[in-house]
């Protein structure tokens, strides 16, 4: 028979990462942002937390890195895409 005190107890919502967020509430969509810091849930550090928010530059893909280097802005992406500021082709 297992011993009632082996209970594990309920994690703080304000502790779990993306992983732990995402097991406790099934329902918790990766780009919504349920404590409305500005930061994508998966991509936040804490989702449920609305005071952290860092962004872990160690733990980032090598191609989302390359990504953030190459196109650091819309306009470097339109560019690479051949588009003009209005949205029409060169």
């Amino acid at each position: 028979m297992k011993d009632m005190w082996n209970i594990k107890k309920p994690m703080d919502r304000k502790k779990m990462n993306w992983a732990e967020a995402k097991w406790a509430n099934p329902r918790l969509k990766p780009m919504g942002d349920w404590d409305n810091d500005g930061v994508k849930n998966q991509f936040d550090c804490r989702p449920m937390n609305r005071k952290k928010q860092h962004v872990n530059t160690s733990s980032d893909s090598k191609w989302k890195t390359t990504m953030i280097d190459d196109f650091a802005t819309i306009g470097d992406l339109r560019k690479f895409a051949g588009e003009d500021k209005d949205g029409d082709k060169y």
